[in-house]
């Protein structure tokens, strides 16, 4: 009886030890939208899905104002957004008006990699101002030349400038968040921009032992481009990226422990054998 006993108390230590209780861990999430590199310390977890979106790009100026290539006032990209070995892309910015690139392309948009899902961004819209009967403004213009692209699932493009003599330093709409494209600008007596390409997404699951509880990662998160001034109106800015980080419980690991011999004679010896489920170590006392 005595022996029965000592080996019922090495079973309930051994579980004690190897049980975490489900108070410890919970499941929750973090977004990180401001631009720049921020530090995620990664919790214990059973699954870790990630979904990121590159920054959009920014919108083309209303007129370059020279000949290079692009023209000045060609919008800034949009900044790659990371986590561990995935990336969204950022979107590229819209060309400027020029009169050797007419009409100005809209920025191309963003690649992403390393997702399980990785879905490319659209470009923006060509910046071609109306040219019947002069520069003369349609109502059927409104949002559409030189807008912004929409992000997969993510922020919408915005609209470009209008067009006509009465539109004159027509300002664009900026990109919302995330990764929304930049719109175009427009001056009546010049040119509309292109609009600017959105931002790609991306998205991965991490599965338990994946990545490493206690560990600092590093987050990236995409800048929206920004629009450059030619010898005119400068482009909209584009929509900022964004990384949501999001875990389910970790499962509570468990053990059994038994001997071969029960109950054991006074003096005598057995074999203790134990199993165990997700769990990496245990300790018996």
């Amino acid at each position: 009886m005595k022996s029965a006993q000592h080996r019922t108390r090495i079973l309930c230590i051994c579980i004690a030890l190897l049980a975490v209780p489900h108070s410890v861990f919970a499941a929750g999430s973090q977004t990180f939208s401001t631009a720049g590199t921020h530090a995620f310390v990664i919790p214990a977890y059973g699954t870790l899905p990630v979904q990121m979106w590159g920054g959009g790009g920014a919108g083309g100026a209303a007129w370059g104002g020279d000949g290079s290539s692009p023209p000045l006032g060609t919008g800034t990209n949009g900044g790659n957004s990371s986590f561990s070995s995935v990336t969204a892309g950022g979107g590229s910015g819209g060309r400027a008006y020029w009169w050797t690139s007419y009409p100005p392309p809209g920025g191309a948009g963003g690649t992403a990699s390393g997702g399980d899902t990785n879905t490319a961004g659209t470009a923006g819209n060509t910046g071609d101002p109306d040219w019947v009967n002069g520069w003369t403004y349609y109502p059927d213009n409104i949002g559409y030349i030189g807008r912004g692209a929409t992000a997969p699932g993510g922020g919408a493009g915005g609209a470009g400038g209008l067009s006509g003599y009465s539109y004159e330093y027509s300002y664009a709409v900026a990109g919302t968040a995330p990764g929304g494209g930049g719109g175009g600008a427009s001056q009546s007596v010049f040119g509309i921009g292109g609009g600017g390409g959105s931002g790609s997404y991306a998205r991965k699951v991490f599965a338990s032992g994946a990545l490493t509880p206690g560990a600092s990662m590093p987050v990236t998160v995409g800048a929206g481009g920004t629009g450059v001034a030619g010898a005119a109106a400068a482009g909209a800015a584009g929509g900022g990226g964004l990384v949501t980080i999001t875990w389910t419980d970790p499962v509570t690991p468990t053990c059994s422990v038994w001997a071969d011999t029960s109950p054991i004679a006074y003096g005598g010896s057995t074999i203790l054998r134990w199993t165990t489920t997700n769990a990496t170590s245990m300790y018996i006392t």
